[in-house]
């Protein structure tokens, strides 16, 4: 339990390397935020799905603080979203 008493959030966490990371991380006992703009299906109990554009500075502004107010600090930061814009 390398992670145990860790507060990890993910970018880009309902699916890909973002979603596998959060599950190792989970498994190491941390408990993990997952953000993205689709919904997270929660595999385990260390893991908190929240819906987060993360594009927008309002909603990641939004969701850090309400991550802040349960757990008083976050530990690691790891960004796997991908963003695309045409034109």
């Amino acid at each position: 339990m390398r992670f145990k008493d860790k507060v990890i959030v993910i970018s880009g966490a309902a699916s890909g390397i973002g979603a596998k990371t959060a599950t190792l991380f989970a498994n190491e006992g941390a408990t993990v935020y997952a953000l993205d703009i689709n919904p997270i299906e929660n595999k385990s109990k260390n893991i908190i799905g929240l819906c987060c554009n993360v594009s927008s500075y309002e909603q990641v502004q939004q969701q850090i603080s309400y991550i802040l107010d349960k757990e008083n600090q976050i530990h690691h930061l790891f960004c796997s979203a991908g963003i695309y814009y045409l034109g």
